[in-house]
């Protein structure tokens, strides 16, 4: 047995609002049912579903993340800016991805990126992209990882034991799983 799709299905607090937003992203409609409240969206062979009908807290923030991969980062964030959308320029994160963020009427963050990653941080659009590198932060906030030898080192920099696993930096940069060989 295999699972044949996934379709992530959003609570919003508008539907009419949320149609419109992601379709200034490309998505079109596919179906819809205004009596529900509900509507399919799709974009390629991705797909999503928006649906206000299942928004039990409609005055809270949706925390979810959805990531988008395009296949030319740059021509799609050029599209979303002509089409409307106020969005940050690209950057080069330290994992390699070039990205932008932003969030729905809802407040769902979404991550939209391509990896083109090299060893050095790449032209976009003719503008020198930021890379975000961990590598280059000072020598003594690389610290060891606890319980993993002598050399094996923590990519987040210092921070404080977090739950069940997890690494948190000081930084700002996240946190990762810790535990018996990675």
């Amino acid at each position: 047995m295999k699972l044949n799709r996934l379709i992530p299905m959003l609570p919003v607090r508008s539907m009419p609002a949320s149609v419109a937003f992601y379709q200034k992203l490309g998505f079109t409609i596919e179906q819809r049912d205004d009596s529900w409240r509900w509507a399919m969206l799709g974009f390629g062979d991705c797909h999503l579903m928006l649906d206000e009908s299942i928004n039990v807290h409609p005055s809270s923030p949706s925390s979810a993340v959805l990531y988008f991969y395009p296949d030319a980062i740059a021509e799609y964030h050029e599209q979303v800016r002509r089409n409307g959308l106020v969005v940050p320029d690209l950057d080069v994160t330290f994992y390699g991805m070039t990205e932008f963020r932003i969030e729905d009427p809802d407040g769902n963050r979404l991550w939209i990126g391509q990896n083109v990653s090299t060893d050095a941080p790449r032209a976009i659009d003719g503008r020198k992209a930021r890379r975000k590198n961990l590598d280059s932060r000072p020598r003594d906030c690389r610290r060891r990882v606890p319980g993993q030898g002598r050399n094996r080192r923590a990519p987040i920099g210092h921070g404080v034991r977090g739950h069940a696993g997890t690494w948190t930096s000081c930084h700002g940069r996240g946190s990762i799983r810790v535990g018996p060989r990675f």
